[in-house]
Formats: C-alpha cells, structure tokens, sequence
C-alpha cells in the first residue's frame, strides 16, 4: 500500500494495520491518554495530511508506502540540537527520505508530535521508554544517542532475566577478565545476554561524550553503553553499577557518567567492593609495594583482573602514568 497526500480517503486504520501496536503504546506514542488512542482506533476516521504525518511517525512507517510528495514543512526549532547528520551516516535516519527533518526526527522516536517527544523523553510521565534526559547538559543529543541504542539492542534473543543469577554472572565477569581473554568484551556481552540482559556499545556523538544508560524495556534489561568505556577496568565498573541498579529495582534508570544527569553513589560502592574488596584494598595499600611485580602478585593472590587494581590505584593517586594495555574497544 502506498499513501498519495493528494488522496482524501485515507483511514486511521489503513495506516495503523501496517503496524498494530497496543492501543496502550499508542498513547504513549501520540502523548495522550488510553482512551483517546482508544477513539482514534475505535471511529477510523479520514485522516488530514497533518493527521497521517503523525501516525506515520508514531507508527514508524518505513518511506517503502510514502510517494514522493511535495510535502512542505516550516523550518522547525525542534530539529535544532539533534545529531542530524550523524544519525543519517549510521543510517538511523533514512538518506533522501520524503518527509521533512522534522518529521524523520519524530519517526525515528517513534513519537506522533514534539510535544510527545517532550513528554517521552524529558519526564517521567509516559509508558514509552523509561529515560528522563531533561537535566542533562544535551538532552537532544543524549536521547538521539540512547534511542540508536535502543533501536539496536532491544530486540536481541537474551535469555529470561532473573535477579538470583547475577551473582553468578558477576563471578564469571570476573573470572573471564582475570584471564585476560582476547575477545574479553564480545564474551562479556554474550554472557550478559545469556543471563537475560540486553546490552551493546553506541559510539558517542561528536557533540559531546556519552556514557551509560540501563533501563527495563519490556521488563527486560537494557543496557546502553559508550566507545568512553574503552579500559577493561572502566568497562567493569561500569558494568557491575548497572547490576546492581538491575538488582534492586524493576523500573527506572541507571546513568553513569552522562554530563548533568545524578549518579547513585550506593550502587557505585556496592560495584567497588565486588571488584576489589575492601579488605583487599587495605592490604595492598599497607604494604605499599606498586611495582609491576607487586601488583601482578596482588592480582593472582586476590584473584583480581590486573586492570581493577591498577585503575582502583590511580583513583586513590597512588599509581600516575602506568596501565596495563587492556584496551577492549
């Protein structure tokens, strides 16, 4: 089916079967109430053309069923502060689409109009996705970023999440690290995801530095993270906070080194101490010894990856210049 804007006969319901969500995600979608996505399903009116713009970005209609139109759109505040042109070259948005910036812009979001864009993603008031970028520093570049990532990695096969295996995930973690495996970070995420957490690397935009962010899609984990975590011990730490954020709690969201955004300073300890123990830490800072040698026995005594010890030790500034050249992305 193709769509001709000249056409006065277009339905709510032949743009909605090509893609039939939830009356309930509808709502979050267009950023109205149930029982108004409830309405539009239920009297399938005619649409206008503004009307059917907005149901093809909030159903994600593909540019396969549009015909090139002469479709007119004002210059629009709204596109300003996106990553336009880097969503086009990691082929997010769609090269020489007919519809308008704008209009790209609201159907990668999968939103109906700017005000449920607004509502999505700089509140906590909607069913679509759990984020809230509004204090961040670029929340437009932020959102463009975490939704890439969405797009991705949302719809990987993991495996039924249950919070009683993370401790087992966490000791494997550990384990594939302490052995210094090659492909440490393909076998981390895939471990990951067979413990039922979706996750996967979005390269940050160049307007500025990404870092992580987990929510529950659909009752499942999701993790999003960036090319800043390219250390093996920055990976980890980053790694193990989002668990224990996916530990103890079944909605929200977990962020990590996004410019503006709050981190959890508990989740953060309780990360720490499962890296390096506490008493572990004490002991090697009693006997002072930070040679090469030292801490590579520190790490066989305390079957810890050599990276955590050595990055734990710049943070408190008692190592400066060395790391051990366990680059994973």
């Amino acid at each position: 089916m193709k769509f001709f804007y000249e056409e006065k006969n277009i339905r709510f319901n032949d743009v909605y079967e090509l893609n039939p969500i939830s009356r309930r995600e509808l709502a979050a979608r267009f950023g109205c109430s149930y029982k108004a996505a409830q309405k539009m399903n239920r009297l399938n009116e005619i649409l206008s053309k503004e009307k059917l713009l907005e149901l093809i970005c909030a159903l994600e209609i593909g540019d396969e069923y549009l015909k090139e139109f002469e479709i007119f759109s004002e210059d629009s505040e709204f596109v300003k502060g996106f990553p336009f042109r880097a969503l086009t070259f990691r082929k997010m948005l769609e090269e020489n689409s007919p519809l308008p910036p704008k209009e790209q812009l609201l159907r990668f979001f999968r939103v109906a109009s700017e005000e449920a864009w607004e509502k999505a993603y700089l509140t906590n008031d909607t069913e679509l996705v759990a984020v809230n970028f509004s204090e961040c520093d670029y929340p437009k570049v932020f959102a463009a970023w975490f939704r890439s990532g969405e797009i991705l990695y949302s719809k990987e096969k993991a495996a039924e999440f249950c919070r009683d295996d993370l401790e087992l995930l966490e000791e494997k973690l550990l384990e594939l690290a302490y052995r210094k495996e090659k492909d440490f970070l393909e076998r981390s995420l895939e471990l990951c995801r067979r413990y039922g957490i979706n996750i996967g690397m979005v390269p940050s935009f160049p307007q500025v530095q990404s870092g992580a962010v987990g929510i529950f899609h659909k009752k499942k984990p999701l993790l999003i993270f960036s090319n800043r975590y390219y250390h093996e011990a920055l990976f980890l730490e980053m790694l193990f906070e989002a668990l224990e954020f996916f530990r103890h709690n079944k909605s929200g969201m977990f962020v990590k080194d996004m410019p503006g955004l709050v981190e959890n300073e508990e989740w953060k300890k309780r990360a720490e101490d499962k890296l390096l123990s506490e008493p572990a830490e004490c002991q090697i800072l009693v006997i002072g010894d930070f040679s090469s040698k030292a801490l590579n026995y520190f790490s066989r005594e305390f079957k810890v990856p050599l990276a955590v010890i050595v990055y734990r030790l710049q943070k408190l500034k008692k190592l400066k210049d060395y790391f051990p050249k366990r680059v994973i992305l």
